[in-house]
């Protein structure tokens, strides 16, 4: 008898006559899954076996209700499933190219469709496209309308679609002077803690007006100050061929250059290539596809439900969700759009009431939360990506929208990412058939994020519960690593009951953003805890760059067990919260302290026992001085071990600071007031003691504990294990 389930062969060497065995593959995935479609009975299993080499798309590969129960997998005969041997690409290689130059200056140009992206890429890196400045940043000279001296609570939204700079007063006023608005050109305006990037429709040097189509999300300052923002032109024309290495998509073929001073009449690519690059032998690759996969079911009927009790969605019968389709030992590699999507309202955010839902933003508020992925799910359940690699995209690796449940990514590669690895958010309302639960993302290893998008998060779950972000390697990122929870106040929130584990979170931030943490938090959360993680070497460009933030109404997670040291202000930074636990932690080497509350409240924000407090120089517990005191934080501390490499038995419980820079712009926290007697005036650390733990910090991030004695006589379990980050196959 033979096997139940249909298998389909597909290969880059196949024939397009194939008929999808394995003598005769076919040779697209279009085909094949067009052999599934007309072979398959009913709801029959089905592999569609992948054979090495490159399935280059030049659309997206829609997958639908109807196609639940495939598994696309790399076929093991071949390479022994290597997922880069089984690659799907929207990328479209270049390698007939030509010489020209521009002022002298050499530069290769070949043809390429006009729909291609923003992005080129060589020897599987990206390529910049020439700047103006090339290093550094001009400055926003006037947004009309802004009061800049009203307060930034009322002004923060004030987005604008026009601003002026000073071309004149800037050393750079003889390259603007040239420039005109070439489609793709985008002002990228880093502030706060998002990036903007304003397409640009007209700029006029004389005026120094800049206009667009687009508006920007906040007001156009640097921070919570006088400045205004910085911004850079990127896709600047008129500068290609002053660098080596630097790219431009001319899609209307009106750049003049030395050869064709009319320009070329027709889209090309044109890179100014550097001194080791040979034109015989030099290929690059463009994207021409946004989305590379995807999933899409339909929303179904929610049948009645009570207030307490979520819906069961079964009315719409069978085909309406999309559910277990499988991708197995595959890479997706190539994506990006030819203009960069706007953000539109809502963005299920307390600001929503005040944007305009026909605007179109240049960014999003917070996190790149709308921008689309490589791989796009929606309303799809028990769907799984194993063993699979995310590359060179333009937004987000894998995005879960609404009604998707069950998802497990496990074992992953994601890099070279526009945005984040995992963006997951549905509707809020678990009694909503939108509203997402039970996914995972696991054991893989997220690096080199926010190449577009910086204020992206690594991996962001908005609304939803039960999710699993446990034991992966992120590093490299401008902003967070992981966000959980998408409500700002203390009202009913559903985020809950997740888990954030045994993660290994590193090198994070840069000079681009402030205001974000390793790990972020919102929300009442019941049932979510954070736990296990290792977090060092995170840095903010002015102000952040906090181990754990725990913002607005963060309430109900347990943080335990979490190793934190080296981080340029906190180890553990408290927004405001409620009932929060704090304990088994090892809190070290913050810049500004180990542990602060921002505003504090009537309530308890969280119970503080059991952790190992170092300082180097910066307090246990920090503040600032005026409402931001540590006199005023509402915590409940106590059978804590501290200590202080600077100060060793003198160590700082409890401190007021500043941050100072010095002569050469560093910065460091100096104590305005010892608030240690009114600390312990408030009941707190009273069976605490102050004493060597006797712990160093490796070169790679890792704790080394010399002797457990004073852990033990306290009562305190060592806290990390070595096990953060990927784990073994055979231990997932």
């Amino acid at each position: 008898m033979g096997s139940y389930r249909l298998e389909v062969h597909v290969s880059p060497a196949g024939s397009p006559y194939g008929d999808g065995s394995k003598d005769y593959p076919t040779r697209t995935l279009d085909a094949a899954l067009a052999i599934v479609r007309r072979l398959r009975v009913r709801t029959q299993p089905v592999t569609v076996w992948m054979h090495g080499g490159d399935y280059e798309l030049e659309h997206t590969l829609e997958l639908t209700a109807a196609d639940s129960g495939i598994t696309f997998a790399a076929w093991p005969g071949d390479t022994g499933a290597a997922p880069e041997s089984v690659r799907v690409t929207g990328g479209e290689t270049i390698s007939d190219w030509h010489e020209d130059s521009i002022d002298g200056n050499p530069v290769w140009v070949a043809e390429v469709s006009p729909s291609a992206g923003r992005t080129l890429y060589v020897n599987g890196e990206r390529v910049p496209r020439p700047r103006l400045p090339h290093d550094g940043y001009l400055r926003v000279a006037s947004q009309k309308g802004l009061d800049v001296n009203a307060d930034l609570n009322s002004t923060l939204f004030s987005g604008a679609s026009a601003f002026t700079f000073d071309a004149s007063a800037s050393e750079y006023a003889e390259e603007l002077g040239r420039i005109k608005a070439w489609p793709g050109m985008e002002a990228v305006i880093p502030h706060f803690w998002i990036e903007e990037r304003l397409p640009i429709k007209h700029i006029d040097a004389a005026s120094g007006e800049i206009t667009s189509d687009y508006q920007t999300m906040l007001c156009l300052k640097d921070g919570d100050g006088d400045a205004m923002a910085r911004f850079y032109l990127d896709g600047v024309a008129e500068e290609l061929g002053k660098h080596e290495h630097e790219w431009l998509l001319d899609r209307d073929g009106q750049l003049a250059t030395d050869f064709h001073p009319n320009g070329y009449g027709r889209s090309v690519v044109l890179y100014a290539p550097g001194a080791d690059d040979v034109i015989n032998d030099f290929t690059a690759v463009i994207p021409r596809v946004g989305q590379l996969v995807t999933i899409t079911g339909s929303a179904p009927d929610a049948a009645p439900a009570s207030a307490t009790a979520p819906a069961t969605p079964a009315t719409a019968g069978p085909d309406a969700i999309a559910h277990d389709i499988h991708f197995d030992n595959v890479a997706f590699a190539y994506a990006d759009w030819s203009q960069a999507p706007a953000a539109r309202p809502p963005f299920q955010m307390r600001e929503d009431p005040v944007l305009d839902p026909d605007v179109l933003y240049a960014s999003d508020p917070q996190a790149a939360s709308t921008v689309p992925g490589c791989i796009g799910l929606t309303f799809a359940e028990d769907c799984t990506f194993t063993g699979c690699s995310v590359e060179h995209v333009a937004g987000y690796a894998i995005r879960l929208d609404r009604g998707v449940r069950g998802t497990l990514i496990s074992g992953c590669t994601m890099r070279d990412l526009g945005a984040g690895a995992l963006a997951c958010g549905g509707d809020p309302n678990p009694r909503d058939p939108g509203f997402n639960t039970c996914n995972e993302i696991s054991d893989c290893t997220i690096s080199d994020g926010g190449k577009v998008y910086p204020h992206a998060v690594a991996v962001l779950m908005r609304h939803g519960s039960h999710n699993t972000v446990a034991h992966n390697e992120i590093s490299r990122f401008h902003s967070s690593a992981i966000a959980c929870g998408w409500r700002w106040d203390y009202g009913e929130n559903h985020s809950t009951f997740n888990r954030i584990e045994g993660n290994h979170i590193h090198h994070l931030g840069g000079p681009k953003l402030d205001w974000f943490g390793a790990i972020y938090t919102l929300g009442v959360s019941p049932g979510t805890v954070v736990r296990n993680n290792l977090i060092h070497d995170v840095r903010a460009a002015q102000f952040g760059g906090w181990g754990i933030l725990v913002d607005p109404a963060t309430s109900g997670i347990e943080f335990s067990g979490n190793v934190i040291h080296h981080v340029s202000s906190e180890c553990l930074h408290i927004k405001t919260g409620l009932n929060n636990i704090v304990t088994g932690n090892l809190l070290a080497h913050g810049g500004t302290g180990q542990m602060s509350l921002a505003v504090p409240e009537d309530h308890t924000a969280a119970v503080v026992m059991h952790n190992v407090i170092v300082g180097d120089g910066t307090p246990a517990f920090a503040g600032s001085p005026g409402s931001a005191s540590v006199a005023g934080i509402n915590l409940l501390s106590d059978a804590n071990m501290i200590w202080d490499e600077t100060d060793g038995e003198h160590a700082m419980i409890a401190a007021d600071g500043t941050l100072a820079k010095d002569a050469d712009g560093s910065e460091h926290w100096t104590r305005t007031a010892d608030q240690g007697e009114v600390w312990a005036a408030k009941g707190n650390d009273v069976h605490s003691v102050v004493v060597d733990p006797q712990v160093s910090f490796n070169a790679d991030g890792s704790v080394t504990l010399h002797d457990e004695s004073a852990w033990k006589a306290q009562g305190i379990a060592p806290v990390f294990s070595g096990t953060q980050g990927p784990r073994p196959i055979d231990q997932r």
